[in-house]
């Protein structure tokens, strides 16, 4: 949702596939900053999307990662979950009480899950996966994310920066706490 008189027009709905790692460039690119240029930035501003949106994503595709495990991919109109997460029973935390992206914590399965999202954006309703639709949805995704991947680079990892639990993410907050005294 974005509100902005006079630059965003006021009650229109897009379906456009963008992310939250769009907020950053799209903040510089309203206050006129360039991005810096001596690291990675994976989002992509979506002001012109915001200001016109009619537009097309500036996304063909985007990956879900947990860590350095790719979790999910998008490819409109569809979604592939390659991994599902692990809760304590009746819960929506794990027992460490922060995000853990490796068995036994999450379950990493043989065929991904397939959704058809501006169908079934709860992910309610998986295709099957004897299904031609399923087969030809996969294989797209698939390419999408061999294509990605060629573009990955290193980089240090962030959590080893400090220690301890406050260095962490939380899973599902208020739910879980980032740390052991809270």
């Amino acid at each position: 949702m974005a509100w902005w008189p006079g630059q965003i027009p006021a009650g229109i709905l897009s379906d456009a596939l963008v992310s939250s790692m769009d907020f950053f460039p799209t903040i510089m690119d309203i206050a006129g900053i360039p991005l810096p240029k001596d690291r990675i930035i994976d989002g992509k501003s979506i002001l012109p999307l915001l200001k016109s949106p009619n537009l097309a994503s500036p996304h063909e595709s985007l990956m879900h990662y947990c860590g350095c495990s790719l979790n999910a991919a998008r490819v409109p109109p569809y979604k592939a979950v390659f991994a599902v997460p692990v809760f304590d029973a009746g819960t929506m935390c794990h027992k460490t009480g922060l995000c853990q992206c490796v068995p036994p914590l999450v379950t990493v399965l043989e065929a991904p899950l397939l959704y058809q999202i501006d169908i079934d954006p709860g992910e309610n309703y998986p295709i099957g996966k004897n299904e031609q639709e399923y087969v030809d949805a996969i294989r797209l995704i698939n390419f999408a994310v061999e294509a990605h991947q060629m573009t990955v680079a290193s980089v240090p990892i962030q959590n080893e920066l400090g220690e301890g639990d406050e260095y962490e993410p939380c899973c599902n907050p208020p739910k879980c706490q980032c740390c052991k005294d809270c």
